[in-house]
């Protein structure tokens, strides 16, 4: 993870310096190896440089992060992707129908299962729209 963790900053790094096809190259290695350990958060990070490199092949990051295995990945890039044919907002919403335990997060350390964190979001009541 380390390495992936170097790649991400160093992405996010040449995409400030405008060196964009450096940037899509750290960030296409970091995302391989977020993917590889099944750490989401850190692929949807790289996901998010990727496009930010503004290369031919960044709207196909879109499309790496609607293959996520839950459903909130799925949902915010659809509103991103949504967002980019007719500029708008993005909502990010949560409306709990209980009190949220922050217990539940702890279950989420390591290497999350994507079943635990669609109930999360559902529990939570999070929403990701675009308008």
């Amino acid at each position: 993870m380390r390495r992936a963790d170097l790649q991400l900053q160093l992405g996010r790094a040449l995409v400030r310096l405008e060196r964009r096809p450096e940037a899509w190259g750290a960030a296409r290695e970091a995302f391989d190896l977020y993917l590889a350990e099944q750490a989401w958060e850190g692929a949807a990070q790289a996901c998010d440089i990727l496009f930010l490199a503004e290369q031919p092949q960044s709207l196909a990051a879109l499309g790496q992060v609607k293959a996520a295995p839950f459903k909130i990945a799925k949902e915010a890039a659809a509103a991103a992707e949504s967002f980019i044919n007719k500029p708008g907002t993005i909502a990010i919403e949560a409306k709990p129908s209980a009190p949220f335990a922050f217990a539940q997060l702890m279950g989420l350390m390591g290497k999350p299962d994507p079943a635990m964190i669609d109930k999360l979001t559902t529990d939570l009541g999070l929403k990701v729209t675009a308008n």
